[in-house]
């Protein structure tokens, strides 16, 4: 049997073609604890903008995957553990996301998998900020208005504009053949400016 994966990174601080609404999550506003990630909640916000996004191009909702859910969420957690955004790992059994699938017995003709890396706070993308207290975490924006930490909706809504921004990133997200995703986010507390997530969004036939 031929698996064919395939694999994209986004990077990031940083019309319609009908009308696509977003599926609600309980709790999708609440402030990110770093310490206490509630990975199927980021999972599943992940999952309603993905969806939005492609039904903006006209193609079928995903399935949400707990399974790839744990996939995806144990990588992010690797890379922000180790600090590195990379598709390989190097914990055993876990290197590689066919090696991730394996584990988690998701049976599979073909995947793929995006990664990004984005901050902790909302810092408006191509903006300009002031640090009023780096080792308080007091950041503003230049309109005066203070950059408070990503809720879940808004690093959800983050993430899934970086990829759709990318174009490989993008192909993976509107791929036709792909049913079902899952989500996960680690987190680094020595990155820029209060911290960084790292994330990883997988998917299968």
């Amino acid at each position: 049997m031929k698996f064919i994966l395939t694999f994209c990174v986004a990077l990031g601080l940083a019309s319609a073609a009908q009308a696509c609404s977003l599926q609600s999550v309980a709790g999708s506003n609440e402030q990110i604890n770093p310490k206490r990630i509630d990975a199927m909640k980021i999972s599943q916000v992940i999952t309603a903008y993905t969806n939005v996004a492609r039904c903006k191009k006209r193609r079928q909702p995903l399935e949400f995957s707990a399974k790839l859910t744990k996939a995806a969420d144990g990588h992010a957690k690797w890379m922000g553990k180790s600090r590195k955004l990379s598709h390989t790992s190097n914990k055993s059994g876990y290197r590689t996301l066919r090696d991730r699938y394996k584990k988690e017995r998701i049976k599979f003709r073909a995947g793929a998998e995006n990664i990004a890396q984005t901050a902790r706070l909302t810092i408006p993308p191509g903006e300009s900020f002031r640090i009023l207290n780096a080792s308080k975490c007091q950041f503003q924006r230049s309109n005066g208005q203070a950059i408070v930490p990503h809720t879940y909706d808004s690093l959800g809504k983050e993430l899934v504009r970086l990829w759709v921004a990318s174009k490989a990133h993008n192909k993976n997200l509107m791929n036709r053949k792909y049913k079902k995703m899952g989500a996960g986010i680690g987190f680094d507390g020595k990155g820029p400016y209060c911290g960084a997530y790292f994330a990883a969004q997988v998917f299968t036939d």
